[in-house]
């Protein structure tokens, strides 16, 4: 993203001081809290890129700055947290910030988590992938077979191998996705879900 792009992003001049940008930032992030009251109508998709492109615009204004994003234990609270791991999580180069990043937004239990954790299902490294999709499932709510759902067709086959593999070790009655993956063009997807006993709501092994 360019510099004049990322003060369109954020809907102001390139003569803003850098406080109201700050200022800016933190109100459209409020706005799109999916808790927050009154917020943006936007659906879940719309919402997450929504998100990403300011994430993306105030780290090309202001740099990529510690005190926005800081390593997991910070004193961060609430949202701010929350998108603060989301950045992680998605961005860091280190799999090993983006593990724990994982783990602490899975632990929220919070629904914005579950926006930056669907992402990182896809990540590089199984490890992180593994734990995304755990806390995707944790954190999604009652709508978590509608998200599972729209995610899965846009996973490649390994990542789904991965989301079924979680279903499975979470316990979680997916009917509806468990059949998916049991039609799923490939092989090694067909076998996760076959170990999921058809009516059943928990695995055994």
């Amino acid at each position: 993203m360019r510099t004049d792009e990322a003060f369109r992003e954020l809907g102001i001049s390139p003569d803003t001081p850098v406080a109201e940008v700050r200022r800016r930032y933190r109100r459209l992030v409020k706005e799109l809290h999916p808790d927050t009251a009154g917020g943006v109508p936007l659906t879940e998709a719309r919402r997450t890129a929504r998100v990403a492109r300011v994430v993306q615009a105030y780290r090309r204004i202001c740099g990529d700055e510690r005190s926005t994003v800081s390593a997991p234990g910070s004193p961060l609270e609430g949202s701010q947290r929350i998108f603060a791991l989301g950045r992680i999580v998605l961005e860091s180069a280190d799999s090993a910030r983006r593990l724990e990043a994982a783990r602490e937004l899975a632990a929220s239990e919070k629904r914005t988590a579950a926006l930056y954790l669907q992402q990182a299902i896809a990540d590089r490294d199984p490890h992180v992938a593994a734990q995304a999709a755990r806390g995707f499932l944790r954190c999604a709510g009652v709508r978590v077979e509608e998200d599972a759902l729209n995610l899965f067709d846009q996973l490649p086959a390994t990542r789904r191998v991965v989301l079924v593999q979680a279903v499975l070790s979470s316990g979680r009655d997916l009917p509806r996705l468990l059949a998916c993956a049991r039609a799923d063009s490939d092989e090694t997807v067909r076998s996760a879900a076959s170990r999921f006993p058809v009516g059943r709501g928990r695995w055994s092994a």
